[in-house]
């Protein structure tokens, strides 16, 4: 899970993340926004409902990572991901 947060924050030494890429067209202060364009334009429509809920559900008045940083680490730390 850190590891995904410190991926979606783009503080992994070598690698550049762009959330806004991540998350096309999305409104990068909504959750829900954030979590159905990326379930859309990155994993190709495949991430469980269960998964949509939950990490639409991120706490907004955080804004220490950004809502949208948490929303795309939570994903990639989701089961969908966890495949091997």
């Amino acid at each position: 899970m850190n590891f995904a947060f410190d991926l979606a924050q783009g503080i992994v030494p070598g690698v550049s993340v762009n959330v806004r890429n991540f998350a096309a067209g999305a409104d990068l202060t909504s959750p829900s926004s954030v979590a159905k364009s990326a379930n859309t334009s990155v994993y190709g429509g495949t991430i469980s409902s269960g998964t949509l809920d939950a990490v639409s559900r991120v706490d907004t008045r955080i804004t220490n990572p950004s809502t949208a940083a948490r929303v795309s680490a939570l994903l990639l730390a989701g089961p969908e991901c966890q495949v091997r």
